[in-house]
């Protein structure tokens, strides 16, 4: 009778938080590892589009990054990184025409749901890689469902998710 319990939407609840800080955590060393690489596996997708700006897809979470190519008469480099800069930072470049942005060094700002890539012409192709905002985990309406995590992922999370549960129980 004094033992917890929780619902499934307190479940739920616990899932998703524990979700987000999984992905927080993991994507805070991204690419430090091939662990750390592997567990965002099914999360990184890449977006392709030509021209100098694109509406981003609702499940785009976090920008990892840009890659450029540009019609130059230099051919030696034909995709070009580029690198985020605040508005700040981009109003500033755009006035000096020392710093402005070429395209051998492009810059771009997210704002909105929106990229805007700076550049001296037009990109002919651009590639986005990023990582997806997971499909909220329907436990309620559809307890047979899946959730985009595999199964390694599934248990990092199910640690973080219990470890909370334990936490309010021990404070109640």
């Amino acid at each position: 009778a004094n033992s917890p319990h929780v619902t499934m939407p307190e479940f739920k609840l616990f899932y998703e938080e524990a979700r987000s800080e999984w992905l927080n955590l993991i994507d805070k060393d991204f690419e430090l590892t091939e662990k750390r690489r592997s567990d965002f596996r099914g999360f990184i997708l890449g977006l392709d589009f030509a021209g100098d700006t694109k509406v981003l897809p609702d499940d785009v979470l976090f920008i990892k990054a840009v890659i450029s190519t540009f019609a130059s008469s230099c051919s030696s480099v034909p995709k070009v990184p580029v690198p985020p800069r605040s508005w700040d930072e981009i109003t500033e470049s755009l006035r000096n025409p020392f710093t402005c942005p070429t395209d051998e060094e492009p810059v771009y700002v997210e704002y909105d749901d929106k990229i805007e890539i700076y550049s001296t012409t037009v990109p002919t192709a651009t590639k986005v890689i990023y990582v997806k905002r997971p499909k909220v985990f329907d436990l309620t309406t559809n307890p047979g469902g899946f959730t985009d995590e595999n199964r390694g992922q599934q248990e990092m999370i199910l640690d973080i998710a219990l470890a909370k549960i334990k936490l309010k129980f021990s404070q109640q």
